[in-house]
């Protein structure tokens, strides 16, 4: 498996050098020399210095990170923002530039990177956008900027994931009354990612490569924020440094949990697949749980009316204030069962039915009318428990 995944990295290596030079020869000479042709550039330039669209923040003289995968296009637009567009506040780093890297990272966040007698003197010669290829992508504070655009869109999101995080880290209290953010920044993030056009993704796919490869780490990781564009809210990120640092993702515990009965009990595993659609049990409650006593179901809900595909979602409904949650991490937590856990039902299927049909009258039909399901297509509940 190592063979044969360094192979696939070398191939998609290959295929990335074939794509650059292929790119290359897409731009004349003349399209070079003229940046009004390049509708991307204008797009970030109307960025940077026009009136914001509605809801985003009024970005114009504000400290913006933009990132870039390629070299030449990194320098391609520190000539074009400051000779060009005349603006005096930018720099640029790359892997091969000689600039003193610490200097011009002072100067960009120097709140966070200077010691506080230095901050005025880095103050003097500001320097409030700083273009970078993915050198610095990782391990450095720039959280002086709580903006930041990545021009490019790179096929692997956990790069997109690193860029981000260099704005979006830790504060630090005292630096941040010292900072003085404007009240549309304040302890907020916010970035842009240039998306490719329709007619060169047809081609490339590249759009649908990295959402694809966003909804496998959500799916592996329950990671949480939306990643690539602002209406995608399963891309998250919530758990991903947990992960990255060998802690175990609520649905990796939960597969190595059913691994353990298939080994273990292979009877037990064996007999899932027959067992009873709407089983109903009950366990009792631990004062350790974040969820309150309730009712846990666990619908399928199908994708659209054709039934060919479908997903079970998981809802808890707390008796006492109603609410319903939805997820993983702590629905598993209140309902997970050892071998040795005694049955325990306190009000039984008649009594909780009340609390079952609010969670079908609830989030289960507003998810499948934002599918579009007609009526005539119903959710299956797999199973429930109480939790008493």
């Amino acid at each position: 498996m190592e063979r044969l995944l360094g192979e696939v990295r070398d191939d998609m290596n290959a295929l990335l050098e074939f794509l650059v030079k292929l790119a290359k020869r897409f731009y004349t000479a003349a399209d070079k020399e003229d940046p009004t042709k390049d509708d991307k550039l204008q797009q970030l330039l109307s960025l940077l210095s026009g009136e914001p669209a509605e809801g985003d923040p009024d970005i114009r003289g504000h400290k913006i990170a933009i990132f870039t995968e390629f070299r030449d296009t990194a320098r391609y637009l520190l000539r074009q923002l400051r000779d060009v567009a005349g603006l005096a506040d930018v720099e640029e780093i790359d892997s091969t530039r000689k600039l003193d890297r610490e200097e011009v990272i002072r100067q960009f966040a120097p709140y966070y990177n200077c010691e506080p007698g230095q901050v005025a003197e880095y103050s003097k010669q500001p320097i409030n956008i700083l273009v970078s290829t993915d050198v610095l992508s990782e391990g450095l504070n720039l959280q002086d900027a709580s903006l930041l655009i990545n021009y490019d869109l790179h096929w692997n999101p956990v790069r997109l994931i690193q860029r981000i995080g260099r704005v979006d880290r830790r504060m630090d209290p005292e630096i941040e009354k010292r900072l003085k953010r404007p009240r549309q920044l304040d302890r907020k993030v916010f970035f842009w990612n240039f998306l490719p056009p329709k007619d060169l993704n047809d081609i490339l796919h590249l759009f649908e490569r990295v959402t694809g490869k966003v909804l496998r780490i959500n799916a592996a990781l329950g990671i949480e924020g939306a990643l690539l564009t602002p209406d995608d809210p399963d891309m998250t990120l919530k758990e991903f440094n947990e992960v990255y640092e060998g802690q175990q993702s609520t649905e990796e515990q939960m597969r190595l949990a059913l691994d353990a009965i298939e080994r273990e009990q292979p009877e037990l595993y064996a007999s899932l697949p027959g067992l009873p659609k709407r089983i109903f049990s009950g366990k009792s409650w631990s004062a350790q749980l974040k969820l309150k006593p309730g009712v846990f179901c666990a619908y399928r809900i199908w994708n659209d009316a054709s039934k060919d595909t479908s997903e079970v979602r998981w809802y808890f409904r707390e008796r006492e204030s109603g609410a319903i949650r939805d997820g993983l991490d702590e629905i598993w937590k209140a309902v997970r069962c050892e071998p040795e856990t005694k049955r325990m039902v306190k009000l039984g299927v008649t009594a909780l039915k009340p609390e079952r049909e609010a969670i079908e009258r609830g989030p289960v039909m507003r998810l499948m009318r934002d599918r579009g399901l007609p009526l005539s297509v119903k959710p299956e509940l797999v199973c429930w428990l109480e939790v008493s």
